[in-house]
Order: C-alpha cells, then sequence, then structure tokens
C-alpha cells in the first residue's frame, strides 16, 4: 500500500505527464513566439491542478494530524509571462536542436509545475498557526543535491524557507503539525 506522501509525488508526476504530453503534440507548430503563450496557458491548467492537489492534501494531513480549528490553504500562484519568455527563451538559445529545446521546455514546464504544489504546501505550512512548517522529502531515489537538503532535516518554518527544485525533480514539501 502506498502512503499518501507517495501517492502525492505520482499525482504530480501525472499531471505533469499530461502537460508536457499537451506540449510534445504542439510542438511541430510552435515557434519560439508562440512557445511562451501556450506555456502560459498550460501552467494556468496543471498548475492550477497542482496547487489545488497540494491543498487537498493539506486539509488531510491537517484533519489525519487532529489539528483544531479551521485553516484555508495558501495557493501558490501561477508563473507570471516572464516565467515562460525565459524559459523559451533559454531553452532556444541552448539548444543543439528542436528535440534539444522541447526537451529543456519540458524539464523547465515540470519543476515549475511541481512547483506550485510544492509552495502550496510550504506556504501554508508556514501560514498555518497549527503547523510547525514544512519538510523536503525525497522519492528513494534523489539526485545529490536533494539529498544533500533532505540531509538537513528538519522543518523549515520561515516564509524565506524556499522550496530548492531543479528540472525534473521528484521532491515534495510535506506539512509538519505540532
Amino acid at each position: 500500500m502506498s502512503s499518501p506522501r507517495s501517492r502525492q509525488r505520482q499525482a504530480v508526476a501525472d499531471l505533469a505527464r499530461l502537460a508536457l504530453r499537451e506540449i510534445e503534440l504542439t510542438w511541430p507548430r510552435l515557434t519560439p513566439e508562440s512557445l511562451p503563450e501556450v506555456l502560459a496557458a498550460l501552467a494556468g491548467k496543471y498548475g492550477d491542478a497542482a496547487a489545488a492537489l497540494a491543498a487537498d492534501w493539506y486539509e488531510a494531513e491537517r484533519e489525519a494530524a487532529r489539528v483544531g480549528g479551521r485553516f484555508a490553504p495558501v495557493l501558490a500562484e501561477v508563473p507570471d509571462a516572464g516565467r515562460w519568455q525565459s524559459l523559451a527563451g533559454w531553452a532556444y538559445a541552448m539548444a543543439t536542436s528542436d528535440g534539444a529545446a522541447l526537451a529543456l521546455v519540458s524539464g523547465g514546464f515540470q519543476r515549475s509545475l511541481a512547483d506550485q504544489h510544492r509552495l502550496t504546501v510550504a506556504r501554508s505550512s508556514v501560514a498555518d498557526p497549527a503547523a510547525r512548517g514544512w519538510a523536503r522529502v525525497g522519492d528513494g531515489s534523489s539526485c545529490d543535491f536533494c539529498r544533500s537538503l533532505i540531509g538537513r532535516g528538519g522543518v523549515y518554518t520561515s516564509e524565506t524557507a524556499d522550496f530548492l527544485s531543479h528540472d525534473h525533480c521528484g521532491c515534495i514539501s510535506a506539512p509538519a503539525f505540532h
């Protein structure tokens, strides 16, 4: 039986897979000029879903911890148009082929989508008086970068503690309650 954390990780991966499939299907018709607009539209659709998924999970974890009182999770916002302009410009500038550009865009989009889930949990955990904060949770096959952050242990309690991630990062943030 899988844990709530692994189910969350899988749900975020499934959302990313659906979004990336849409990018792949439209890729042959995209140009450097049209790509940011397409990414923004997909980010609204799938990013909002990732944030809502995180909010639902946060509330379920809060209930499972038998925390009293009421709290409305803080949804992470969709990245602005500048994020998608930067991603598209960087991918086309760095790539040596069309396939390489698609791979770079896909990795950056996946990170942004997963960050909406991670940041919803992290921000909610900091804003919720019943929470101690949030913890970074790896997927068992985390890279050296992620393992070093996970290895710091503890719970992050400050609004200034960013969830550092990278393309194709499988880590999530998990709430910690008193």
